[in-house]
């Protein structure tokens, strides 16, 4: 074997091994994942629950948005809608919204306290004026089937857990966010470990910005949002810190109960990475950043380039290997999370255009200093310190 044929069988290695546990990690999660199901009788039908949503300058899709969260008739749920120092009529929307249905509440903020992303701010006035014993953190533009709520809290109860976290469908909206939410999926299957989340003895934990159900009990038990005040990843560090405090998490899928769309197009695909690649991926600092680009190449793409120029042999083969492990993982991916097969399946093209986004977005925020989200800037030597994350 020569020096390069050595070299490339090398490189073939951590494709493979990475492949096999990408399979894995899919039939694990799609095993250990329940569905919501379907309403079945019990004492969850009489428990207040708190719909603590926030929304800075969202005018043009709030209405709706709430709207169609307010045609459930459920008595027993209050809708806090948190006004974070919009600039448009968001405020109003709010207002007249509450004036129809006496289930709204609404808080209107002016400015934000030093030392709080104004996320978390919003999060934490909500759950102030809240009365509800069980409370979900969620997004005006996410869509819930009429009953959903209460169905994560049947499903709390029945499997005794004090923090539920969905996995919703998410909208298509244009072929190049499809072909990214792709890797995006399967990072969090492969790296999120889903199936140990309820195992109490793993440190393995989710949350989801998108829907978090959570215990006021167990949130009480916790440091509270206050300790989250300036992390970028609020939504995941939540369920971290509700399962140190002794927080019983559930995982489950939400097909056909709630779906969103998270970008409408690649552009804003890629401004959003601004705020978490530095802070989440690269951990605040750029070389682990791209070790982590770097890495992610190597098992997810290096596999696909062997079978494409290594010559006939023993790199080759393990290459196709590797190609084949990756392929069926991503193909069960998409399955199981119901998108598109022929975005899911890229997965050299859709993991290189994800990694060189990330990389752009971590090298802005490095260059800047800072973060700059919904008009508001945040420095990194404050955001780093107080980052509550961990990769587990």
């Amino acid at each position: 074997m020569t020096t390069s044929e050595a070299l490339a069988v090398g490189l073939s290695l951590p494709g493979l091994a990475y492949g096999l546990w990408a399979l894995y990690a899919m039939v694990r999660t799609n095993a250990a994942v329940p569905h919501l199901g379907e309403p079945v009788p019990s004492d969850a039908r009489h428990a207040r629950v708190s719909l603590i949503i926030a929304a800075r300058d969202e005018e043009p899709d709030l209405e709706p948005a709430l709207r169609q969260r307010l045609r459930d008739p459920d008595p027993d749920l209050e809708f806090v809608l948190v006004n974070d120092r919009s600039r448009d009529r968001t405020g109003a929307i709010m207002d007249a919204l509450a004036g129809e249905d006496p289930r709204v509440k609404v808080v209107h903020l002016t400015e934000l306290p030093e030392g709080w992303l104004g996320k978390v701010h919003a999060m934490q006035r909500g759950l102030e004026v809240s009365t509800g014993a069980w409370l979900l953190f969620t997004d005006a533009d996410i869509h819930f089937r009429v009953g959903t709520v209460r169905l994560a809290l049947e499903a709390a109860l029945r499997e005794g857990c004090d923090h539920v976290t969905v996995l919703p469908v998410f909208e298509r909206t244009s072929p190049g966010v499809d072909l990214l939410y792709g890797p995006f999926l399967r990072w969090l299957v492969v790296f999120g470990r889903l199936w140990k989340v309820r195992d109490p003895s793993s440190r393995a934990a989710v949350g989801g910005g998108l829907f978090n159900f959570v215990s006021r009990a167990a949130l009480e038990r916790t440091q509270g949002l206050p300790w989250l005040r300036l992390e970028v990843g609020d939504d995941v560090a939540l369920g971290q810190m509700l399962k140190r405090a002794g927080g019983r998490p559930g995982v489950f899928k939400a097909t056909g109960l709630v779906s969103l769309q998270m970008y409408p197009s690649m552009r804003v695909m890629g401004r959003a990475m601004e705020k978490a690649a530095l802070p989440i991926l690269g951990r605040f600092h750029l070389s682990v950043l791209f070790a982590t680009g770097f890495t992610l190449l190597l098992v997810e793409v290096v596999p696909f380039v062997l079978c494409a120029v290594a010559p006939a042999g023993l790199a080759r083969a393990l290459g196709g290997v590797a190609s084949a492990l990756l392929l069926t993982a991503a193909a069960a991916e998409a399955r199981w999370c119901q998108r598109p097969w022929l975005a899911t399946l890229a997965v050299p093209l859709g993991t290189a255009i994800m990694v060189a986004m990330t990389l752009a977005a971590g090298v802005k925020t490095w260059l800047r200093g800072e973060i700059t989200w919904r008009d508001t800037r945040y420095s990194l030597k404050a955001l780093r310190e107080g980052q509550r994350l961990e990769f587990l």
